[in-house]
């Protein structure tokens, strides 16, 4: 398209040369000028027709694509309500876990009948766990940093040593006394502790021991 606008470029400026006696100087000029700003737009208009195509030939090119394609996965949160995001795996239930096996209802069944009659099996197992709560508190109490405890409990951890002492106890041994058990029990349970404890020592899990009046319950 160039071509043909610079062809009537030539074509105008002949005539005009053969018309320069009858025309004004200043008007060739005009004329000249016009004409060198068409050919300028011819020109943009090429570049914009070429521009086109190379756009069409990288829509045409399967590489293009591909390439294309794999810039916007790298942003998925650019794609608004299509973005996906990622989400942590649901967390597993945590198995609890016992310092002592809960009874179980064809063990309770072998329990003689002068004491099941006083305890069913759910009672047995709740008193089982504040059994289990007493040895645990007693247990974080032996490892607290003692010149951080309070006059009370520095009293209370000198006595547990005297315990494991009198009781003649490895001391790995996990125990309690009765007097921990009950903090520990619900107040309609603690008047059935001397059945729990007849029920648990038949069912070997728990031993008894006593010292210096008082009674200690080793877990088994």
């Amino acid at each position: 398209m160039g071509d043909d606008i610079s062809l009537k470029v030539f074509d105008i400026l002949g005539r005009k040369c053969k018309l320069s006696d009858s025309t004004k100087k200043d008007e060739l000029n005009t004329m000249i000028e016009e004409c060198k700003e068409n050919v300028k737009r011819a020109n943009i208009n090429t570049d914009i027709i070429g521009n086109k195509s190379f756009l069409k030939g990288i829509a045409s090119n399967p590489r293009s694509k591909s390439i294309l394609t794999k810039d916007n996965d790298a942003t998925p949160l650019a794609n608004g309500t299509n973005a996906v995001i990622p989400q942590d795996p649901p967390s597993r239930p945590q198995t609890p876990v016992f310092l002592i096996q809960p009874v179980e209802e064809h063990e309770h069944q072998k329990v003689p009948d002068y004491m099941r009659r006083y305890l069913n099996v759910s009672d047995l197992n709740n008193m089982l766990l504040s059994l289990e709560k007493a040895y645990r508190n007693r247990q974080q109490l032996s490892k607290a940093n003692y010149n951080k405890l309070s006059k009370a409990d520095k009293d209370i951890r000198l006595a547990m040593r005297d315990e494991v002492i009198g009781l003649k106890l490895p001391p790995e041994t996990q125990f309690v006394s009765e007097e921990e058990w009950k903090k520990c029990l619900d107040t309609r349970m603690i008047a059935k502790i001397k059945w729990a404890s007849q029920h648990l020592r038949h069912l070997k899990r728990i031993k008894e021991t006593r010292f210096r009046q008082k009674i200690y319950y080793i877990l088994l």
